[in-house]
């Protein structure tokens, strides 16, 4: 049997399909339990996901809106990850994991520009040479 490969079209209708077509994409922030080592969802504390909308050049995609997380009502725990989810879908679509952790103290907001969430994606499909 002989592999097979996908074209170039193909995988970009793939990812304009999860992440350009996508009205209902959302940034969660995560922190990392001490404990278990565990990436996990923040909580409470004026914490909520907020809305993202992306553009696709070629195998990047590119945010298109400000991410304007609220005020912090108090500390938040150390911010070490983002996940973009599809909705209130459970099971996450891109894992962002920072070189360094966030700190976000009472009184605190995180922006991320417009522009400056990219996610480069050409690693996600297989290559078969």
């Amino acid at each position: 049997m002989s592999k097979s490969k996908q074209s170039t079209y193909i995988e970009h209708r793939i990812l304009e399909h999860h992440f350009v077509d996508d009205t209902n994409l959302q940034v969660a922030l995560l922190t990392r339990d001490p404990d278990s080592n565990d990436l996990k969802e923040l909580e409470g504390k004026g914490y909520s996901r907020k809305p993202v909308k992306f553009a696709r050049k070629s195998y990047t995609l590119v945010s298109t809106v400000d991410v304007q997380f609220d005020e912090a009502m108090e500390d938040w725990d150390s911010i070490d990850a983002l996940f973009i989810y599809s909705g209130s879908e459970s099971d996450h679509l891109v894992e962002v994991e920072f070189e360094k952790p966030y700190s976000i103290k009472k009184g605190d907001g995180l922006r991320l520009s417009k522009g400056n969430l990219t996610v480069e994606c050409e690693d996600w499909f297989p290559r078969f040479d």
